[in-house]
């Protein structure tokens, strides 16, 4: 497509649009060029909407790992920095404790 609108006599007609900020079909001329068909779908147009699907599904999965490593990697900082909390708090106990005792004796 050459960025101008096709038609033939109202059925499976293409038109090149973009989408504007507001969401709406606006002037090709925004930068973003969508196609929007209203007849049938080929076969071809059929495979290659199953082929983008099974893309998205497989990038869906991968990105759920990665979100399942890094939810796993801030579980494990949080409870290092709750051990080393728990830690400085009986220090500091320890301190204070030992404090009392020079300040008594």
């Amino acid at each position: 497509m050459d960025g101008c609108v096709q038609g033939n006599g109202g059925q499976g007609e293409e038109e090149m649009v973009s989408q504007g900020s507001a969401g709406g079909g606006v002037a090709a001329s925004s930068g973003v060029v969508v196609n929007i068909t209203t007849g049938p779908m080929t076969e071809t147009e059929d495979d290659m909407a199953v082929g983008e699907e099974e893309e998205v599904v497989a990038a869906s999965a991968e990105t759920e790992e990665h979100v399942q490593r890094i939810l796993l990697a801030i579980d494990a900082f949080t409870r290092q920095v709750s051990e080393m909390l728990e830690a400085g708090h009986a220090l500091f106990k320890n301190l204070a404790a030992d404090f009392e005792d020079r300040l008594c004796s």
